[in-house]
């Protein structure tokens, strides 16, 4: 009975294992201008080490080797529904109602303080760059660099 109940166990996690990264559509690491996340969907370090996961619950999550948790963005009572690197430099989430969730306010000022693209590093580092290739705001330190 025990080792009926430990198989069906681990049929169990399996499934579930098997659900989260099958949904998970992963594009490269970077975000361009005009580009959106979508729920499900997230960027792989090009070394495949990191995932960036806009998550079903709404926050927006990285990993490494897949399952590891390291940090989210405990946006997931807003519920957002897409991340987007908008045209105007500004990187944004909003809801399925397209309210406005969250962003990095980096559409106003010079060229060199508006968004370009966003890269999620080997390192796990996640960088917003300005369109000359600059960082300009940093994930994991939560604030802009200028």
């Amino acid at each position: 009975m025990k080792t009926k109940i430990t198989q069906i166990l681990l049929i169990l996690f399996v499934g579930l294992v098997g659900v989260f990264s099958v949904n998970a559509q992963y594009k490269i690491n970077t975000l361009e201008q005009g580009q959106t996340l979508r729920t499900n969907q997230g960027l792989r370090s090009e070394n495949g080490q990191f995932n960036l996961l806009l998550q079903s619950d709404g926050n927006l999550c990285l990993y490494k080797n897949g399952d590891t948790f390291i940090q989210c963005t405990s946006t997931n009572s807003k519920k957002p529904t897409n991340l987007q690197m908008q045209k105007d430099g500004n990187l944004a989430m909003y809801d399925a109602k397209n309210n406005h969730v969250w962003s990095t306010d980096t559409y106003r000022g010079s060229d060199d303080q508006k968004g370009g693209k966003l890269v999620l590093e080997n390192d796990g580092n996640l960088i917003l760059y300005n369109v000359s290739g600059k960082p300009i705001y940093d994930f994991n330190k939560g604030k802009r660099l200028y």
